[in-house]
């Protein structure tokens, strides 16, 4: 018995010795791993902040682009409406209420617009579905303002063509009256 217990003490010590020799083993490749993950979350880190760049081009390209084509827009027709209102002065009257309020509206878009590119690294930090929102909400708001453009120049046009209705209706009266008083003086 006696010669049982000390074969197991002699036979401890190595287990021992293996236990703390793999317990260090652990250690140390535990710290090499934290080592490995802080550098691979440094990289995923600065690749994020590339793609949220990447990110921001992405989602500012189409909105770039139907900026353009809403501005281009609201320019020609505001050039027709210059254009109608060169030819008939007469309907400033009703273009002037509407003018006005779409310059201020212009205005404020503008403003908003500048606000946008001024801020931009704020923006860039946004969340892209945050960054979409305000995008398309700024989108929208030159969408308006080419949307009333062509509401003002339909309101000239329709304004021009009544007149010019009642004008010819007005002229056809004059002329039936006047082949009316012949048919009488005729047959006097």
């Amino acid at each position: 018995m006696m010669n049982t217990e000390i074969k197991e003490a002699v036979d401890e010590d190595p287990r021992q010795y293996d236990m703390r020799n793999g317990a260090v083993q652990n250690f140390a490749l535990e710290e090499v791993n934290k080592g490995e993950f802080k550098k691979m979350d440094e990289t995923t880190q600065k690749i994020r902040s590339r793609l949220s760049s990447v990110s921001l081009l992405i989602q500012g390209i189409p909105f770039a682009w139907n900026i353009t084509k809403y501005t281009q827009g609201t320019y020609e027709y505001q050039s027709k409406i210059f254009q109608e209102l060169q030819d008939a002065p007469a309907f400033i009257l009703v273009a002037l209420p509407d003018q006005v309020s779409f310059a201020q509206q212009l205005q404020q878009n503008t403003l908003f617009l500048y606000g946008i590119i001024a801020s931009y690294g704020v923006i860039n930090q946004m969340e892209s579905k945050e960054r979409r929102i305000l995008l398309k909400f700024a989108e929208n708001e030159f969408q308006s303002l080419y949307y009333q453009a062509i509401g003002i120049y339909s309101k000239i046009r329709t304004a021009k063509s009544t007149f010019a209705w009642k004008k010819a209706m007005f002229f056809a009266g004059i002329e039936e009256d006047k082949q009316m008083f012949k048919e009488i003086l005729q047959n006097l």
